[in-house]
């Protein structure tokens, strides 16, 4: 049997508009590319947390449960929204194949666990453009992937210049 020698890029997400700009640009490379493309974004594991930690009520407060319930459905409504925005990028690129995943954690690390252990090719990702300087500076995530990465990364300025 031959193994699969389609190439998978990629594409990390952040859950705001600059994003259709670098999806767009991520799946046509994918395209030239003839490679099968994931869509990623990170949520943050703050929400689990705060509620295992600092947002527990005292014992005996009679509200425990209360709490610890509203904060793990705030969780799980981040969770679905997420996977709303990627369901709805994936439509917009209009290729019912490409893969959605979200994943909860430390951002760079988790793209990086991610690229490691799914046969990712290239990666593509986004970053904030510095319009006094007219210069492109990485996001902090970026910047820390882009550091440790050992596969193609493209960078996609997410933030067209203002005048």
């Amino acid at each position: 049997m031959k193994p699969n020698t389609r190439k998978k890029v990629m594409i990390a997400l952040k859950n705001d508009e600059s994003s259709k700009k670098v999806a767009e640009a991520g799946f046509a490379i994918a395209k030239t590319m003839n490679a099968d493309v994931v869509l990623i974004n990170v949520i943050s594991n703050k929400v689990h947390q705060y509620t295992l930690k600092e947002f527990q009520p005292i014992v005996g407060s009679g509200n425990e449960t209360d709490t610890f319930n509203s904060h793990m459905a705030t969780a799980e409504k981040q969770k679905i929204a997420t996977q709303k925005f990627l369901d709805k990028t994936k439509l917009h690129l209009g290729d019912k194949d490409i893969e959605t995943v979200v994943i909860e954690g430390d951002h760079s690390k988790s793209i990086l666990t991610y690229v490691l252990n799914n046969g990712i090719d290239m990666a593509v990702m986004g970053s904030h453009s510095n319009n006094s300087l007219e210069t492109t500076v990485l996001g902090s995530v970026t910047e820390k992937v882009a550091h440790t990465i050992s596969i193609p990364l493209v960078i996609i300025p997410s933030k067209s210049k203002l005048s």
